[in-house]
């Protein structure tokens, strides 16, 4: 068996102070790629899904990475880095081929209060994700590492980049500690921006 793997790579958010970036019918603010279907599932456990590809954040800490890898479950492991962090700087790529089936994620350290830091990250991360092209991404935004933000701006803000380029069908919202009803809120939100005749969008629960 071969070892885990780990690559170095309509108001505001009171805790990120990102502006509303809602577009309207006039003028949409996403840029999706045409002629596509997603569809995104709002779930409760990583290991009850088909999704293998995991994306969350951190902050910087004392657990090991490859440590965790081996011997917790995804949603532990995206809590954990969060919010007790991780002693590798992001982002990182981390690979397991030892379970039943094999995972991979992306953690990326929390983004910087502010528009123009928040830019800079969304294009890291969206560089990051690229090379690895995946079909299915899960996505957990641990609230108690990015403080209150009850309009899911940051959640928007990487839905609205994965949905450009990647080649991403399928979204996998990891409930956690968000409240569904905030995830559902938010994808519905983002099926009003980005559905049109040639791109459909579609939200389970």
């Amino acid at each position: 068996m071969s070892d885990p793997m780990i690559e170095g790579t309509d108001n505001k958010s009171p805790a990120l102070g990102l502006p509303d970036q809602a577009g309207n019918e006039h003028n949409p603010s996403v840029d999706v790629d045409p002629g596509h279907r997603v569809t995104t599932h709002i779930i409760r456990s990583a290991s009850d899904s088909d999704c293998e590809f995991w994306f969350g954040i951190t902050k910087f800490g004392n657990h090991n990475p490859l440590v965790l890898l081996r011997e917790i479950g995804t949603d532990d492991l995206l809590q954990k880095a969060a919010t007790e962090g991780i002693n590798e700087t992001g982002p990182l790529v981390l690979f397991d081929s030892d379970g039943v089936k094999p995972r991979g994620l992306v953690l990326m350290p929390v983004p910087d209060s502010g528009s123009h830091g928040l830019e800079t990250w969304l294009t890291n991360m969206h560089a990051t994700l690229t090379p690895w092209a995946p079909t299915r991404l899960g996505i957990y935004l641990a609230p108690e590492a990015i403080g209150a933000d009850p309009q899911m701006a940051l959640l928007l803000a990487v839905l609205r980049k994965v949905l450009r380029g990647i080649g991403v069908r399928e979204i996998y919202l990891l409930t956690g500690s968000h409240g569904t009803n905030h995830l559902l809120n938010a994808a519905l939100r983002l099926k009003r921006e980005v559905s049109s005749d040639d791109f459909e969008f579609y939200v389970y629960h």
